[in-house]
Formats: structure tokens, sequence, C-alpha cells
């Protein structure tokens, strides 16, 4: 098999509707092409191993598991790479298991919310058992309020995959970074006891502040501190809305929280920069906005797009927030040489933008706003941003052992570091993939995705009906 060779082109589940958008046949096949030759390098040289460092092409891993592995399922699913998918499903049904020590949030997103996604999308009961035993894992780890701690010890020695160790600090993040997969997983199951387990951090937390959307601490209430949607926050505030939509868009205390955390961007973090004529949410510090544009908060323009839903008071508002903070974040990329964003520039207020941090992690979270405003609009210039970025991508990003991260967005040859994470094939190129799709492919009144990039199947009037119990009204 040549490196870029392809599957056969016969759809991978025929009970699962996939329309083609044939006028863009050609852009998602160059990406498909780049999922492959990304693929195929990994499985030649670093098969079963997490990852692969593309500059000296050396194998590692955390846990032992075929992250790279199970992190792409959904994606070979939603490519129809039947070949490769039959490698992975078997992969995880023989060879699959957790033995090391990794971040637990990781081990929620990447591992559960891809057994999860792979089992609703195809119901192979392989998925839903992986899952399950996850699920648990994740489970032991809670305590009554919902809290569990940043680094987990797995191992296997007995046969079976077992917590030796939970040990660390915790952050927002972990701690509202769960919601999604135990609603998924009461769905699947049937069991309600995960709705309670998953949804007890926020009856905590909301107690705590229940006129606050931002949580300035965890353990105790701080009246005022840094309003902050970025790396150890973000998902937390993403997963409130998400959850709302997953469970059928009946919870109003959970869309309450996400209207009043709309109402605090507002008023202390949307900014517009005149000088650049882009509009951004910064990081608001006891009232002080400061212009931090880290590469991990753009996924907020797809997020409020989404939340721009009838019950939405200020739905109209929100949709054109979602609009101005995607075209800048697709300005930002223009800026540089490369056409790709660094990870944190800086807004000043001189008019100028400073760079703290240069490089570019292959990150998807720019494509992904895109692929959700275009979903949301059918506007073709959504699409020409995505194809435009890809072009940088595969430019200035792909080396001879697949794609690698960059030193310095601004560099006509920058130095390729070697840094592929499973997260470039789980939604940097799912979502650009998607991107041309049609746009009934996936439709967003019956799929949410993870912050992963896993999609799980919204909870149906039935499932609401077994599982309402321990949900917020």
């Amino acid at each position: 098999m040549t490196l870029n060779a392809r599957s056969n082109n016969i759809n991978l589940y025929n009970k699962f509707n996939r329309p083609i958008d044939s006028d863009n046949d050609e852009r998602r096949e160059k990406i498909k092409d780049a999922f492959l030759y990304a693929w195929n390098i990994y499985k030649k040289n670093c098969w079963g191993y997490d990852f692969i460092n593309t500059a000296e092409l050396r194998c590692f891993s955390y846990l032992n598991s075929g992250l790279t592995i199970v992190d792409s399922l959904s994606t070979l699913i939603l490519m129809n790479l039947t070949n490769e998918y039959e490698d992975a499903k078997n992969f995880v049904e023989k060879n699959f298991t957790l033995r090391g020590s990794w971040k637990t949030f990781e081990v929620i997103i990447r591992y559960l919310g891809s057994f999860i996604s792979s089992y609703e999308l195809t119901h192979e009961e392989v998925f839903k058992n992986k899952s399950i035993i996850v699920m648990n894992l994740i489970d032991s780890l809670l305590d009554k309020n919902g809290f569990l701690l940043d680094q987990t010890d797995f191992n296997d020695s007995e046969g079976y995959i077992k917590v030796t160790r939970n040990y660390g600090d915790t952050q927002l993040a972990l701690l509202g970074t769960l919601q999604l997969e135990c609603l998924s997983i009461a769905k699947i199951t049937g069991n309600d006891y995960y709705v309670q387990r998953g949804l007890n951090f926020w009856r905590y937390i909301w107690k705590m502040y229940p006129n606050e959307s931002f949580i300035f601490d965890s353990y105790q209430y701080q009246e005022n501190g840094c309003r902050d949607i970025g790396r150890n926050t973000d998902s937390y505030y993403e997963y409130i809305l998400k959850s709302y939509l997953l469970t059928n868009r009946k919870s109003k205390t959970i869309l309450d929280r996400h209207l009043l955390m709309m109402k605090e961007i507002k008023r202390y973090m949307y900014y517009y920069h005149n000088e650049t004529d882009i509009y951004f949410v910064g990081k608001s510090c006891w009232n002080v906005l400061y212009g931090d544009d880290h590469h991990l908060t753009t996924f907020l323009g797809g997020l409020i797009g989404i939340g721009a839903i009838e019950e939405n008071p200020n739905r109209d508002e929100d949709f054109e927030m979602a609009k101005n903070l995607t075209d800048g974040y697709y300005k930002m990329y223009r800026r540089f040489k490369t056409g790709l964003m660094p990870e944190l520039p800086i807004f000043l207020g001189n008019g100028s933008v400073s760079v703290e941090f240069s490089s570019y992690f292959l990150r998807p979270e720019t494509v992904e706003s895109i692929y959700y405003i275009w979903k949301l609009t059918g506007d073709k210039k959504y699409r020409e941003m995505a194809w435009n970025i890809f072009l940088s991508i595969d430019k200035y990003c792909k080396c001879s052992n697949g794609y690698s991260a960059i030193d310095d967005v601004d560099s006509e040859n920058p130095t390729k570091t070697g840094y592929q994470d499973s997260y470039f094939f789980s939604e940097t190129l799912k979502y650009l993939y998607l991107t041309f799709c049609d746009r009934k492919y996936l439709p967003l009144s019956e799929w949410v995705f993870n912050t992963e990039g896993h999609p799980l199947r919204v909870w149906s009037d039935e499932d609401f009906n077994l599982l309402k119990t321990h949900l917020f009204e």
C-alpha cells in the first residue's frame, strides 16, 4: 500500500445517511488525502503507540493505548474510510488498554468521548463496552461534589484496567468537562446514575456562584477575579450550552447559565480593535481588559453561533457577534506569513499586535468556528476561509513523516518541531472535511460535538423522559 492509498469507496454504514456535495468533491478528497498521508505513516511506524514525533520519526506513549487510533475513530467513520476503520476497531477490540500516567481531562475527552461517539455512529457493541469501562474508571475518581484531580495512574497488570492513583491539582476545565460524556453514556446505557454523577459539580458550583457565570475559585466563593475562556477554563463554559443542546433543549436552568455567560462576556471581555478591524474576546481581570487572544479561545465564535437559538432572547445580537469573532480569527490568520495563527497574539492599546508565543500546534479551534458558521449560514466565504487555512497547513506543516507543529507562523521557512497531536485527526482535519460536505450531513439538531470533536447524539424525547430525574429543570 502506498502512503496515501485510498480505501474502497463504499458506504461504511448504510443506515447513516451521507449526503454528498459534489461541487466540493475535490477539496473534500484533498483533506481526506492529508488524513490518510499522516495516518498511514503513523500506522507503518508507530501503530499501537499513542503518538508519533514526525520530526524524529519517534514513537511515544503516555498510556500505551494507541491514542492516535482511538481519537481518530469518529473521523474514520465520517470520512467513510472502511479499511482504516476496521483496522482501528480491531485494535480497540483486541489491544486497547490504559497503562501509565496522564491527565484525567484528556482521558475523558479523548478515550471516553471517542468510544461513546463511535458507538452512537455505528452501534458496534465493542465501543459501548469500552466506553462503560472508561466511564466507570472516571466515576471511581469523583467525590460527592464532582471533584477529581488532574493526573491519574492506570495499571493493567492483573488483566483488567484499574486506577492506582489520582493526584495533583484540579482545574475548572477538568471539573466542567465530563458532563456531555456522562449525559451520553446515561443515554446509551439507560442509567440515570451517570446523569447525577456528571452534574454534581454544577450543583455545587452554581450554588456557590448563583449570580455570576465566571468562576473565580472552585473551592470557595470569590467576588471578583479573572474572567478568562482559555487554558484550564475553556471547556467548562463550552459544555454548559452543549449540555443544554444535547439534552433536547429542555433545561431552562442550564440555558440561563449560558445566557449569563454571554451577558458577562459582552460587558467585560468583548472588544473591537479598531486598528486591525478585528473583534476578539480577551481576558478581564478585576474588570480590566487584557488583549490576550489565545488560539484556544477561538472556538467561541462557533459556540456562540450554535447558541443563537429560538429560546435565546438575544439570538440576533449573539449571532452577529459569532460572525464577527469568526471573521476576526481568520483575519488574524492572514496577518502572518504562513497564513496560520500563533498560539498567543496580544492586542495592544497602541493599536499594534504583539506575539507572545509564535508557534502553531495544528490546532482546530478556528476551523471549528468556521465550520459552525458555514453550517448555520451556508455562506461560501467560510468555505474559502477553511480552504485557505488547509492550504497553509499543507504547505508549512506537512513533512516527510506526517504533519508537524511549527515554531514561527511569521517565518517563510518555519522549523517543524515534530508535534502531531491526535486532535489533528479528531478535530482539525474532521472540521475541515465536514466544511466541504453537504450541510445536511450531521445536522446540528441531532448531533453535538464534545470538546475533542467527537459527535454525540442528541437525546430523544424518550431518552429525556427516562433520564430527567437528575437533570436541572
